[in-house]
């Protein structure tokens, strides 16, 4: 129901079959990179508009570029894949976040390495991007609002 309503803010209203394959996805592949972090990512990149695609012919739900999402797949055993597909995408931007997180040690920089690429984070002498921080601070303020939905559902009798 969060991602319906997150979905639904940014004016793109993900029917509730979507929202719960989506939901379930980043369940699904939840380890080391934590869910309101991954619905922060899709919010920030796409605004939760599967189809979303950018200048740089990034695609999906968490704009992947076709080179990223190429590598990603090969590493993961997938030979065909759709970038708009919402597991997929899904699927695929996470493993590389999680593998941006073990390569670069913190989540600050792995962040900054997924919106710049390698290249321009070294170029840029390694600083940390206020794309890094926003989604942080998204990722917080979607953990407080996943803790009071279970918090505040009432027991059915």
């Amino acid at each position: 129901e969060v991602v319906m309503q997150r979905a639904y803010l940014y004016k793109n209203p993900m029917p509730e079959p979507e929202a719960h394959w989506l939901a379930e996805q980043v369940v699904e592949e939840t380890g080391t990179v934590s869910v309101s972090l991954i619905l922060a990512v899709i919010e920030i990149e796409s605004r939760y508009e599967r189809k979303a695609k950018s200048k740089r012919d990034c695609k999906g739900l968490m704009q992947l570029s076709h080179g990223t999402a190429k590598t990603m797949a090969k590493r993961l055993g997938v030979s065909k894949f759709d970038a708009y597909d919402i597991k997929t995408n899904v699927r695929l931007g996470y493993n590389y976040l999680a593998a941006l997180l073990e390569e670069n040690g913190t989540l600050l920089k792995a962040l900054t390495v997924y919106n710049r690429g390698a290249r321009s984070f070294i170029s840029h002498e390694r600083k940390i991007s206020g794309y890094a921080l926003a989604v942080v601070k998204r990722g917080k303020l979607i953990q407080r609002l996943l803790k009071n939905r279970l918090t505040c559902e009432r027991p059915s009798i």
